[in-house]
């Protein structure tokens, strides 16, 4: 084997190696990106805020349990939705003026 067949040799298994371990690196950075989006997202807040023109409702609970929510549009209307543990996107901020906790589906406590 030449020099410049062996030079060619390692150069390319390098190259692999350098691509599988900036893939993992770039996988790395987009998962904490994303948790970092929803940790950021509610902040802690329970019940309902406004965020970055966003309407939000965030169920927090121990038990993992799902509950009605009634939001209210600017016109009026009211809108029900039963949302699971966690942040939920309800609309567009301006639509939306208010969100209340309206209570548990049946046969879940």
């Amino acid at each position: 084997m030449s020099v410049g067949q062996i030079y060619s040799e390692i150069g390319g298994n390098l190259m692999r190696v350098s691509y599988r371990v900036v893939s993992a690196v770039a996988l790395a950075v987009a998962a904490t990106a994303v948790w970092s989006f929803q940790a950021s997202a509610t902040d802690g807040i329970p019940g309902f805020y406004k965020k970055n023109g966003k309407a939000w409702y965030n169920h927090v609970t121990t038990d993992n349990s799902s509950v009605y929510v009634t939001y209210r549009l600017h016109d009026g209307a009211e809108r029900t939705v039963c949302l699971p543990a966690g942040a939920h996107v309800l609309g567009p901020a301006e639509e939306i003026t208010s969100a209340w906790y309206a209570g548990k589906p049946v046969g879940t406590g």
